[in-house]
């Protein structure tokens, strides 16, 4: 098979032979007790699909150098990056993730904290990178930051958000995570406690119409939180109509804020962007399986920005995560223009930068 006729797509759409499965229930022993049978067939199933990829690529040649990974990088931005103020172990403080993006030629982070204005450290983060930089002799990373609203900053505050306008590069305002009800109620079952958006009839409370005032009026971008589409649809759907013009969901992979392909393509027509999170694809960690994922970013990466998500102790840094999955792309079959427009160009644009 010569390279070019390794075609993602199309392997995507081959789904497996139902005889060949049920070989394999015979076949192979999967180490869970009292396991299901379709469950069984399902891991099985995605098996055999995931090597129609890995072994039409093999027969492709297709081949990746790390020059070509490192060139992929430069200038390419992280959205949703996590540094070492919250109050828990990180893998990196944040003038390390800057210092490493500039070392790696980014042109810009996002850092993201859970508990505390990540844009209240821009200023001091800039400040050590800049001089680091200047000392090596290399373009600076653009430190950008926001304020994410979780009980610990009033929730849904519009004061939170207004006070944060006066630090440099303040640029994102994340919904709550998790201190969101549904966060608690997915991850914790716990049916009574975390952060609403709606009221009972469904309509978005006032508190947050400001803070949608509040975005639109400077130019901010509204991150979606870990909610279920539905609501997350009629946030964005509101905050639209009151002027908001730069919108993104988070994470859409994930069961605390889960969407469906059809679901993130709706809202990428919409203006939305849609997160490709890097710790949820490199982990593999959404229930249909990697084939879904590589469906996903085909078929969306005109609306995706890359946000790696990462700065738990049991990931990779974000540059190692990153040069991780810029290789994972490319190897099943995503285009190198593809990754520009994740890595590079989309998010650029929606941070409003050149």
């Amino acid at each position: 098979m010569a390279e070019k006729e390794f075609d993602l797509l199309e392997l995507l759409k081959v789904d497996a032979d139902p005889a060949r499965v049920e070989e394999l229930m015979e076949l192979v022993e999967v180490d869970l007790p009292a396991l299901h049978p379709e469950v069984k067939r399902h891991l099985l199933k995605q098996q055999v699909e995931m090597f129609n990829i890995e072994y039409g690529r093999y027969a492709a040649g297709t081949k990746i150098t790390d020059e070509l990974i490192e060139e992929l990088m430069v200038d390419a931005i992280d959205t949703h990056a996590h540094g070492g103020s919250d109050p828990f172990e990180r893998r990196q403080m944040e003038d390390e993730i800057a210092i490493d993006a500039t070392r790696a030629k980014l042109k810009a982070i996002v850092i993201k904290t859970w508990y505390t204005p990540s844009a209240s450290r821009n200023k001091l983060v800039q400040k050590m990178v800049d001089k680091w930089a200047e000392e090596h002799q290399m373009r600076p990373v653009q430190v950008f930051g926001g304020v994410t609203l979780n009980s610990s900053v009033g929730g849904l505050n519009p004061e939170a958000v207004m006070r944060c306008l006066g630090f440099p590069r303040f640029k994102y305002v994340w919904m709550p995570m998790s201190d969101a009800y549904y966060h608690q109620l997915i991850v914790f079952n716990r049916k009574d406690k975390g952060i609403k958006f709606l009221t009972d009839d469904g309509k978005v409370v006032p508190p947050l119409k400001e803070i949608f005032r509040i975005i639109a009026d400077n130019d901010l971008i509204l991150a979606s939180g870990h909610y279920c589409y539905k609501e997350t649809a009629i946030l964005m759907e509101e905050a639209k109509k009151l002027g908001v013009k730069r919108m993104e969901i988070v994470h859409p992979t994930l069961i605390h804020s889960k969407h469906t392909l059809e679901e993130m393509r709706e809202m990428g027509r919409e203006g939305v962007k849609i997160g490709l999170m890097g710790i949820a694809s490199v982990n593999v960690r959404f229930v249909e399986g990697i084939r879904w994922l590589f469906r996903v970013v085909k078929e969306l990466n005109d609306y995706m920005v890359y946000c790696s998500d990462s700065g738990q102790i049991q990931n990779p840094t974000h540059i190692e995560g990153m040069k991780w999955i810029i290789r994972v792309l490319l190897a099943y079959g995503v285009t190198q223009e593809e990754v520009t427009k994740i890595f590079k160009t989309n998010p650029a644009a929606h941070l409003g930068i050149s």
